[in-house]
């Protein structure tokens, strides 16, 4: 008869089976490892005052060392937890340098961090010494979807061989990143931190060997090959390699669309982003990318070669669409960066000469939509009468204070100061439209500044705060009238259900694609709400290709420019010449001097804009309006959002007029489509110009 054993050992034996089980099944490698083991360890079980288990070790001849902060796990891993909380919570990856008592281990895998945009903590965890793990095995139970065993973000390396196991994951996935801080947990933890380093610092100078070698890849990059291929009759379809993040609200389903149109138009299109939330874009995958597809351009949204840490080839084409206003585009740095190779796509050409970019690498192009979406032929509007959907859902407060952190720390009181006085324009019944206004605003204090420093404060904290305040002014009229009057008003996004006045409407997110165009049409009144031209905002048009209607917060630039655009008659490359020679001149110049005032992005040559929006389609010459119905659709007060509110709500045919001629409008001259034809075509010209002036290089 086999001697009782004390529950504490029967638990442990318990859990250690448990464990092993589950590392056959998800970690075959780790539990080979395990189970070869034979001998005595130098790690095992100890108790400790706080009365919670934990691990010690002893070496021979050594005295034991217990691997918990003060003999308590707990304050171990409140210790870690602070020491570590930067990459916590921005999701930063980790390396376990030794498992320790494992605590640690356990309450990174039941918290599972995770960012606003569902990245997700990579975690390393290295044990040089098999034997380290079993008692770690015993104390905790690591099974299930919440484990470190089952759940893939965590990489195990147990055994002496670790490093080169390192080297070959590494080898076989260059997403996964290089750990931001390795935590010190056991004995033998600094050759694990010095052991990491050396096998990053081999696959570094591997990566520098692998650049090289796409040398051979410039013959495929001469203008003349280049020429051949952007053609009407190349030798083989144009590759364009498409590059995203799945850690983006709107950008990666823009990357689809935009892969969508280049197929379309015959190109080979390899559309690359992070495999998994735990994954990350590294230098590696950049290089690994181009030297496997061998593509003929790389296309971007929102991101510059100058971004990728030079990953991409000079020789290569790059082409980045300057979708929206953003800080790493907004700056001279960016400007600079733009060589001979690098188009930019964009509708606001003046807006980026301001920080350097040569017009000869820019191309005018709209907010683009897709032509490819397929409606339903019939759908009912069941949803609720007024729709809003953002994101933005902070208070002012709380976007000051998330702003203020992004400019210089000796910024921050001006800008602050001067996001009071914006936000105090709010409180007396004003609104602020335009980036003139913002500066004009807050001019007293801007202008003590370098122009740098101006600027800085204007585009990175005045903007984005205006822009809180601008949509939830507007959204307040919404909801005043939406009481008043009985109407559902439901506002999608993350985050409304804590704002104090709006959370009663918060109805969740919405994935964007096929679950937003259903919302989008379902609902009786979509709402735009944005301090810039509508006709520009992808938002809107996107809802209006999925067949949904819009009341949209007015803006005074919608009649400046078509104003100018209905007296245009002539030819693009004439506007200065039409300017010259029109009866109402000196109107038009006014008219101009106010569409520079009043755009939201400050324009030095209000002309050339006007020339960029004309070629690009943004405007329409003799048209009385960007999209038809404009006028009926907009407000600028609450009473005409009442009026406007009240005129359509119930009027479900007329909506769908409406929007069925607003998107007829945008179609042929706003979609991904135009665009993708435009760039080839550009490009064809461009490489053509290098044969003709001798450039064969």
């Amino acid at each position: 008869m086999s001697p009782s054993r004390d529950p504490f050992t029967e638990q442990c034996d318990d859990r250690l089976r448990k464990n092993l089980a589950c590392l056959a099944r998800h970690r075959p490698e780790v539990h080979a490892t395990l189970d070869s083991l034979r001998g005595p360890s130098q790690f095992f079980i100890a108790g400790t005052a706080s009365g919670l288990p934990t691990v010690a070790f002893a070496a021979p001849g050594q005295p034991r060392v217990v691997l918990s902060h003060e003999g308590d796990p707990r304050k171990t891993v409140e210790k870690l937890s602070s020491d570590c909380r930067e990459e916590l919570l921005r999701c930063r990856p980790l390396a376990l340098a030794c498992v320790g008592d494992g605590y640690f281990l356990s309450a990174l895998s039941q918290a599972k961090w995770s960012g606003t945009l569902g990245e997700e903590q990579f975690v390393l965890i290295i044990a040089p010494d098999p034997t380290a793990v079993p008692p770690c095995l015993m104390l905790h139970d690591y099974t299930g979807p919440m484990g470190p065993i089952e759940q893939e973000r965590f990489q195990w390396l147990v055994g002496p061989d670790w490093a080169e196991r390192l080297e070959s994951r590494l080898r076989a996935d260059p997403f996964l990143p290089l750990p931001d801080r390795t935590v010190d947990l056991g004995p033998g933890a600094q050759n694990v931190a010095s052991g990491i380093r050396a096998v990053y610092a081999k696959l570094g100078t591997e990566l520098f060997e692998t650049i090289d070698s796409l040398g051979e890849l410039k013959s495929e990059w001469t203008p003349e090959r280049l020429v051949e291929r952007f053609g009407p009759e190349p030798d083989r379809p144009p590759r364009v390699l498409i590059v995203t993040s799945r850690f983006t609200t709107v950008l990666q389903y823009v990357a689809r669309d935009t892969a969508r149109a280049f197929r379309r138009a015959g190109w080979t299109v390899n559309l690359v982003k992070e495999p998994s939330n735990y994954h990350r874009f590294t230098n590696p995958a950049r290089i690994r990318s181009v030297a496997e597809f061998r593509p003929d351009i790389v296309f971007m949204v929102s991101r510059l070669r100058h971004d990728c840490d030079r990953s991409y080839p000079a020789e290569m084409p790059f082409v980045a669409w300057a979708q929206d206003t953003l800080p790493n585009l907004m700056c001279r740095a960016a400007g600079e960066s733009i060589g001979d190779r690098d188009f930019v796509l964009t509708y606001s050409p003046g807006l980026l000469d301001q920080h350097g970019y040569p017009e000869s690498q820019m191309i005018p192009v709209p907010i683009m939509v897709t032509s490819s979406k397929t409606r339903p032929a019939t759908w009912a509007t069941d949803g609720a009468d007024l729709v809003y959907v953002s994101h933005v859902s902070e208070t002012v407060e709380q976007r000051i204070e998330i702003r203020l952190q992004m400019v210089d720390e000796h910024l921050r009181s001006v800008a602050r100061e001067a996001s009071c006085m914006i936000q105090r324009a709010y409180e007396h019944g004003g609104s602020i439209d335009s980036v003139a206004a913002i500066r004009a605003t807050a001019a007293e204090l801007l202008e003590s500044l370098s122009d740098r420093d101006a600027n800085a404060i204007t585009d990175t904290v005045l903007g984005p705060v205006n822009t809180v305040l601008y949509r939830h002014q507007a959204l307040e009229w919404i909801a005043d009238i939406a009481d008043r009057e009985g109407y559902s008003l439901a506002l999608h996004g993350t985050g409304w259900e804590k704002h104090a006045r709006f959370g009663r409407y918060a109805a969740g997110p919405v994935a964007n694609g096929h679950a937003l165009d259903d919302l989008t049409r379902r609902s009786r009144i979509n709402l735009n709400l944005e301090p810039y031209p509508c006709h520009t905002h992808q938002r809107l048009l996107d809802g209006l290709s999925a067949g949904g209607f819009f009341l949209i917060r007015n803006h005074p630039v919608h009649r400046v420019w078509n104003t100018l655009a209905k007296e245009y008659r002539d030819d693009i490359e004439s506007l200065e010449g039409w300017l010259e020679s029109a009866e109402d001149r000196d109107a038009l110049q006014q008219c101009l001097a106010n569409a520079e005032a009043q755009c939201y992005e400050t324009h030095p040559d209000a002309l050339r804009q006007l020339r960029a929006y004309l070629e690009c389609g943004v405007i329409v010459p003799g048209e009385d309006e960007p999209i038809p119905d404009l006028g009926r659709v907009t407000f600028s007060t609450p009473m005409e959002a009442q009026e406007r509110i009240a005129t359509f709500l119930n009027d479900a045919p007329e909506r769908r007029a409406i929007s069925q001629r607003q998107w007829d409008s945008i179609r042929g001259r706003l979609t991904f489509d135009v665009v993708v034809e435009r760039l080839q075509q550009r490009l064809w010209t461009h490489f053509s110009n290098k044969i003709r002036t001798g450039e064969t290089a």
